[in-house]
């Protein structure tokens, strides 16, 4: 993780790449960074704090426009859920960056973090739902930001 020049949160790994498998138009920038519309800041520990977005709306390849605040409420009330980043700005549907707070990683957890997902999807609109998402490991301090 990273913060360029005009305060974009940019994110590389290969829980990114995963992510991201799919949107036609190749998400990623050189280096492999994705850039995910949020603005944030790194903390004098180590921590990331996002600050807003450089927009507040989603525009889906599809021309649908979503509103991402509600739907990240939606998924970070999920037990365990720390924070949420929703991607999809033209691309042809919503995914999500999931960081989560004490929640194991076993595959039986993971299997209900999926069905908790796709619980808070009921009640979206079809463009609303989010059809792929990504579990994102806390960066460890020692390695800091880059």
């Amino acid at each position: 993780m990273r913060i360029a020049d005009d305060a974009e949160v940019l994110v590389r790994g290969p829980q990114v790449a995963e992510a991201v498998v799919g949107y036609a138009d190749g998400p990623l920038a050189p280096g492999g960074w994705l850039h995910t519309g949020d603005l944030g800041a790194i903390t004098p520990d180590g921590d990331l704090m996002i600050i807003g977005r450089k927009k507040e709306i989603i525009v889906t390849s599809y021309g649908k426009n979503i509103h991402p605040a509600g739907i990240e409420a939606r998924i970070r009330e999920i037990p365990g859920v720390a924070e949420v980043l929703l991607l999809g700005d033209r691309k042809p549907y919503v995914s999500a960056l999931l960081w989560l707070r004490d929640l194991s990683t076993t595959s039986g957890a993971l299997a209900e973090l999926d069905e908790a997902v796709r619980r808070q999807n009921d009640g979206l609109a079809r463009a609303e739902r989010v059809k792929r998402w990504a579990v994102l490991a806390e960066p460890s301090r020692s390695s800091g930001a880059s």
